[in-house]
């Protein structure tokens, strides 16, 4: 200030040129003119995306372990509410239900349906509940791999097979039978459980099941705690992928642990639902289950993780029907039209 005032002194004074100092001015004044309409506006921009994370932050659901004093692990992270990208694939989803309900394939169907890749999903009836019936072998599966975090031998353990369970139903898809009389080591049953989703296995695992770890993991996932073997326990497809979410996540075991659950999974011998759909040489990760009895309401269920290229998805579908070959051909349905969309080939419904 002292300088302009200095400035206006000489011009006066006739030391500097009027003409030089209006030249002094005007430069000036244009300086001010744009510098401060470009100081507003990063403000402003400054301010935008200071409220756009602000607003995406209220607006992620995170559930955290609660293991520990000061670390607060993350196991799941949620947007709250379903992906406007996903909303051209949810009505397709739902004209194939309501074709699958047509042609009496299904009675009802639910789906949940999540891009890992951006964290976005979808989910169909999602507040019906169904009985997991095989679906549960997963929790089961995690329940072991967890114990075996603190008990490094534990897959070794042998049990002994002294014949079939009464009290566990029939299989209408199962393999390679256990034999009475030969001992099995927890490895070996848990591949059985998994890959051939064996229900002989899953009574001497069951025996054998450490059930506070069983209920610690259905608690530490907000579900309501199981017995074990609870052939009952209501279930809805939202709250079952958790298992899947967990396992692709590495949140909840660590990462080896996750890996060889996985692992085991993708050798799941089931190939007549939703894996049915896809191309060989596309890994998928997936359990199957079912219930009901022949020749009354029975129902099928199926998820898994597909590892389409650098695009993962999670799938899960739980039907309720009178035939398992129709409610087969409506889980292959939907996962063909997943697939190809998610590939980027035409779907024609």
């Amino acid at each position: 200030m002292s300088s302009f005032i200095s400035l206006l002194r000489n011009v006066f004074l006739a030391k500097i040129p009027f003409y030089f100092f209006t030249v002094v001015l005007a430069f000036t004044l244009v300086i001010i003119y744009f510098i401060s309409p470009l100081s507003k506006a990063a403000a402003t921009t400054t301010m935008v995306e200071t409220t756009q994370n602000a607003g995406c932050l209220s607006s992620m659901n995170i559930l955290r372990l609660k293991d520990f004093e000061l670390v607060k692990p993350i196991l799941l992270a949620d947007i709250d509410h379903e992906s406007s990208d996903l909303e051209e694939t949810k009505a397709s989803l739902l004209d194939i239900i309501h074709q699958q309900e047509q042609y009496g394939n299904i009675s009802t169907a639910s789906i949940y349906l999540r891009k890992f890749s951006d964290g976005s999903w979808l989910v169909i009836n999602g507040e019906e509940e169904y009985q997991p019936g095989s679906l549960m072998k997963v929790p089961i599966l995690i329940t072991y791999l967890k114990q075996l975090e603190t008990s490094p031998g534990l897959l070794d353990k042998k049990i002994l097979f002294t014949g079939h369970a009464p009290q566990m139903p029939l299989q209408n898809f199962v393999e390679d039978t256990l034999i009475p009389g030969n001992k099995y080591t927890i490895r070996n049953l848990l591949e059985r459980m998994i890959i051939n989703s064996d229900n002989d296995a899953v009574t001497l695992l069951n025996a054998d099941l450490n059930v506070a770890t069983l209920k610690k993991l259905f608690s530490d996932l907000n579900l309501p705690e199981p017995e074990a073997g609870d052939k009952q326990y209501p279930v809805r497809v939202k709250d079952y992928a958790k298992f899947f979410r967990i396992l692709f996540n590495g949140s909840y075991l660590n990462h080896n642990l996750s890996e060889y659950g996985l692992n085991l999974l993708t050798e799941a011998k089931f190939k007549k639902g939703l894996s049915s759909a896809i191309p060989e040489g596309v890994k998928v990760a997936h359990k199957f289950g079912e219930s009901g009895i022949t020749g009354g309401e029975v129902q099928l269920h199926e998820g898994g993780v597909f590892y389409l290229n650098n695009n993962p998805y999670l799938l899960v579908v739980m039907t309720k029907g009178k035939d398992f070959a129709k409610m087969n051909q409506c889980l292959s349905t939907i996962s063909d039209y997943v697939y190809k969309k998610f590939a980027g080939v035409t779907v024609n419904l």
